[in-house]
């Protein structure tokens, strides 16, 4: 009882501090939680985890705050999430700037590490897959083909000395 009664005012809490932040007014959800011109939070997931932002049309418009703590910025389609052009933040530090189609990283984009490694190129449902580039920050650079997120098909790795790789590369390893 007392883990609800002090989620609860948390809740509040938070909200009132977040709905400061907006010059809408803070949204009213109906029994079909249409938001339109007004701040608020919108549940997802099975967790109680909520994403808040200003929303038109029942659209979440502008910076969308996770209660993960990550942040999004760009296009948003119905309730399936990021649509579009878009930058993610994440809590720990990565970033990815880049198209997105039904809440997935898909099309081009720039995936950064917090450590400063980058990938560039072609993602598909939230993976490396196609045509890239890798950069690690040793100075590593592999250009070529990935597939879920390892080097998969031609490509050449690129080593800081200036030795090169090319070849065929399969599940992330270099065979011929």
């Amino acid at each position: 009882m007392k883990k609800v009664i002090l989620s609860s005012f948390l809740f509040f809490y938070i909200s009132s501090v977040s709905y400061s932040q907006s010059k809408l007014p803070e949204c009213k959800p109906t029994d079909k939680v249409l938001y339109h011109n007004c701040y608020g939070k919108k549940i997802y997931g099975r967790n109680g985890e909520y994403y808040e932002a200003e929303f038109k049309n029942n659209l979440p418009v502008g910076e969308v705050k996770f209660s993960s703590g990550s942040k999004y910025i760009g296009g948003w389609k119905d309730d399936k999430g990021p649509h579009g052009k878009g930058k993610y933040y994440w809590k720990h530090g990565s970033i990815y700037d880049g198209e997105y189609k039904n809440g997935k990283q898909n099309g081009q984009g720039t995936f950064t590490y917090p450590s400063g490694s980058t990938y560039v190129g072609e993602f598909k449902d939230d993976k490396f897959n196609g045509q890239g580039t890798l950069t690690l920050k040793d100075g590593v650079k592999y250009v070529g083909k990935f597939k879920d997120n390892k080097r998969h098909g031609q490509g050449k790795l690129i080593l800081p000395d200036g030795r090169i790789f090319s070849g065929e590369y399969k599940e992330g390893k270099f065979i011929k």
